[in-house]
């Protein structure tokens, strides 16, 4: 052999040995495939997923999920369905995923609908709802409770019976990326049965450069010890009021000035059917008006309310 050949070899020897031991390019060793279409399921791959790993999935999903830390550690596991997959709840009294007490799990990319809620997490902190659609369920599009931390962003949540999103005793931030500071990361929520976005039993929300419109009640209704930050937000064409803030809750309409993403006051373009706010029953409301309107007028003050609102 001469030694050009025998140069050769020894690379091509080299060559084999870095592909055992190095994945493909573009596949971590971390990252999991369910392909739906082909019989494959999502119930059946979590038992066999480990913490941080990457579960991603393609094709049309028919089952209700529930990911549990009761059951396991998925902390900070990532469904990924890649701006293409489905997961459609087959059973109307159970949600189509449940998060319980798991922290760090990020859902992106999917298409929801049927079953009760497409997404419900409860005990779980650090939960990232992140590019997807949620449509057509029998009740809420998300639903956050029992002292969750969830972002919500980029989503298109739509066309659900009853609310939008809906947050119990829960702190939650909609809209925003999560760079700090956040830059515009907008869910449209429209056309729901209820409230675009309810807020309530003593929740923090902060809600920031959305599009909250045609929802057959208010666009954000909070209520009920309740506090939210509401800047920067199209907030239009909702059958009742723009905003609602009653018992005992306030809301923060941006800041007096500025005009970040976090500081800016609220639009309208099309009007609401009743007011742009309406706070009553000790609830309250700061910030600036900006162009938030009604057909009844912008706003709406009874039964103990403080208006502190600047123009």
């Amino acid at each position: 052999m001469s030694a050009r050949q025998g140069f050769f070899a020894r690379i091509g020897s080299l060559l084999v040995v870095f592909a055992v031991l190095v994945p493909a390019v573009g596949v971590a060793d971390d990252t999991r495939f369910v392909d739906c279409d082909a019989g494959k399921s999502i119930g059946a791959a979590l038992p066999t997923m480990e913490p941080g790993e990457t579960l991603v999935v393609s094709g049309t999903c028919v089952e209700n999920v529930e990911v549990s830390g009761q059951t396991g550690s998925f902390d900070g596991i990532t469904l990924d369905g890649q701006g293409k997959a489905t997961i459609s709840g087959p059973d109307a009294s159970r949600d189509v995923l449940r998060l319980t007490a798991v922290k760090g799990v990020t859902i992106k990319g999917f298409r929801f609908t049927g079953g009760r809620d497409a997404i419900h997490t409860r005990w779980s902190t650090m939960v990232f709802i992140l590019s997807n659609t949620i449509e057509q369920t029998a009740r809420n599009g998300i639903q956050v409770t029992r002292g969750a931390w969830v972002h919500i962003s980029a989503n298109v949540v739509q066309n659900n019976p009853r609310n939008g999103i809906e947050i119990q005793e829960s702190t939650v931030r909609i809209g925003g990326s999560l760079d700090e500071p956040p830059q515009p990361s907008p869910n449209l929520i429209q056309g729901n049965g209820g409230d675009g976005i309810v807020v309530n039993r003593a929740s923090v929300v902060r809600i920031s450069g959305n599009a909250i419109r045609n929802n057959r009640q208010n666009g954000v209704r909070v209520e009920k010890m309740s506090q939210a930050d509401i800047a920067s937000n199209t907030i239009e064409g909702n059958s009742q009021n723009g905003i609602q803030a009653t018992q005992n809750s306030g809301v923060n309409l941006g800041t007096d000035s500025g005009s970040g993403l976090e500081n800016a006051p609220n639009a309208t373009v099309v009007p609401n059917g009743e007011f742009g706010i309406d706070c009553s029953l000790g609830g309250y409301a700061d910030g600036r008006l900006g162009s938030l309107s009604g057909a009844r007028g912008q706003k709406n003050f009874t039964s103990g309310a403080n208006d502190s609102l600047l123009p």
